[in-house]
């Protein structure tokens, strides 16, 4: 069986999956990460576990609202898949509302024109720092994101 254990809302958050069998007598027991085969098509990347370590699931790059049993385990036994499920996956993902740039200068020049030389000096470069603020209440540095295009017009 499958169930939901973590709600996600960031890129870049993970999360460890485990699986449990429940046979028909009532019982349960872990399933060694090595037998298990996890997948999704919901803006998810996993990782697989070994004897030693669980899968891991991280919220990819882009990832977008998902809600739903969007995350597919398989038990396998000797080459045969014994058991398989769905389980939910609730990708939390918060909405962008606003953007705001800022610059580390008040005024900027063309280098060719005289207002950058001294003594007037006016700057002929600048840092931009954009930020995006979502309805989460969260904001999140996207100066450096590679989503971020800033045109000088």
């Amino acid at each position: 069986s499958a169930r939901l254990a973590q709600e996600l809302n960031a890129e870049g958050q993970t999360a460890d999956l485990y699986g449990w069998a429940e046979y028909s007598d009532g019982a349960r027991r872990a399933v060694s990460p090595a037998a298990l085969t996890f997948s999704s098509d919901a803006g998810v990347d996993l990782t697989a576990g070994s004897a030693s370590r669980p899968w891991q699931l991280e919220v990819a790059f882009g990832a977008s609202f998902a809600c739903g049993y969007l995350l597919r385990a398989e038990w396998t036994v000797c080459g045969a898949v014994v058991a398989r499920d769905d389980a939910p996956l609730f990708l939390d993902m918060p909405q962008p509302e606003s953007v705001t740039a800022r610059s580390n200068r008040d005024r900027l020049t063309s280098p060719d024109d005289p207002a950058s030389q001294f003594p007037v000096s006016v700057a002929t470069t600048a840092r931009i720092t954009v930020t995006v603020g979502f309805d989460s209440g969260a904001t999140a540095d996207f100066t450096t994101d590679a989503r971020t295009t800033i045109a000088v017009a």
